[in-house]
This record gives structure tokens, C-alpha cells and sequence, in this order.
């Protein structure tokens, strides 16, 4: 790898993840690390597409409410959740391998046309819920109701997701 016209001696993420464990470098902070490990994703991760079934796309919908329209749908491939990684600052962009050999499904939610919450999702239980930064989706959100109504219509189970309970809020009739 090339990076800045100085050579990173190593062929793949295990090789890369050693040498900079392996490295000193004073003042190395989470966010260098972030931004290195995003630049390694986009030079060393091939762009796949996510195939789904028909069945996993009927999750996909659009709801429009007085004052914001939420979309919550599939991402198409793998750039696309690094993308969302990148944008939320949270290790999504990790997931593609996972992603596309079914081990996970990862769902998407925008308001507004902007990236609010991403999901992990296995088989029909909610493993992970965050927002930016990993934070979670506050209960008396609009954000919760909405995503709360979504799991209940599509019978996702969030029993066991550390991230998000419910319901302690009213749902949000869809």
C-alpha cells in the first residue's frame, strides 16, 4: 500500500492492524487511527454487491411524518456501508464482508435524506442500533416510535439488543 508516497509494509487487514499496533507514533489518536483505517478500506476493499431476497427487501419503506420523511431501506453494496461508516462515524464499513455471506443484515435509517440510525440485524433479531458516534436512539425521539413501529410490523425481535428497548414510547401508527 501507498499511502502519502510512504510504502505500509503489509497485504491485508490482519498485517495492517499488526503494524500499526506495532508502531510508535507520538500522539496517534482514535481519530488518526479512524482516518487511516478509512483510507486502507476504500484502497483494499473491493466494492460487492448485496444481494437480497425479496422477502429481506419488503423491510424497505418511506414514512412521512408532519415535519421530517424517514426512509429506511437495504444498502446496495459494500462502498455504500462504507460510506455510511465514514458519514456516522461508526464501524459499519466493516460489515461488507459479513453483509454480503448473509451472516448480518444491516439496515439503514435517514431522515431527511441524511444518514440518522443503522441497524445490524440477524436473521429477525436487532443485534445493534446506533446513531453517530455509536450513541443510541433516545426513547422520546420520533426516531424511536418510528423505528420501534418498523421492528414491531416486520416482527424483529430488540429483546436482547444492549442499544434499544421498548416500548417506552407510544409507537408511531405506520
Amino acid at each position: 500500500i501507498n499511502f502519502r508516497k510512504k510504502s505500509i509494509p503489509c497485504s491485508s487487514r490482519q498485517e495492517y492492524d499488526a503494524w500499526i499496533r506495532s508502531m510508535y507514533i507520538k500522539d496517534f489518536s482514535k481519530k488518526h487511527h479512524d482516518e487511516i483505517s478509512s483510507v486502507f478500506n476504500v484502497i483494499c476493499t473491493k466494492n460487492e454487491k448485496i444481494q437480497y431476497s425479496k422477502a429481506e427487501k419488503k423491510i424497505e419503506t418511506k414514512i412521512k411524518l408532519k415535519h421530517n420523511e424517514f426512509q429506511i431501506y437495504l444498502p446496495k453494496d459494500t462502498a455504500e456501508l462504507r460510506n455510511v461508516g465514514r458519514e456516522m462515524n461508526i464501524c459499519v464499513g466493516s460489515y461488507g464482508d459479513r453483509a454480503v455471506k448473509k451472516k448480518c443484515t444491516i439496515v439503514v435509517m435517514k431522515v431527511d435524506k441524511v444518514y440518522d440510525v443503522c441497524m445490524e440485524l440477524e436473521e429477525n433479531r436487532v443485534v445493534q442500533v446506533k446513531k453517530y458516534g455509536n450513541s443510541m436512539v433516545s426513547p422520546d425521539s420520533t426516531e424511536y416510535k418510528v423505528l420501534y413501529s418498523w421492528m414491531e410490523k416486520n416482527h424483529l425481535n430488540a429483546k436482547n439488543c444492549i442499544d434499544f428497548h421498548g416500548p417506552e414510547a407510544e409507537p408511531v401508527v405506520l
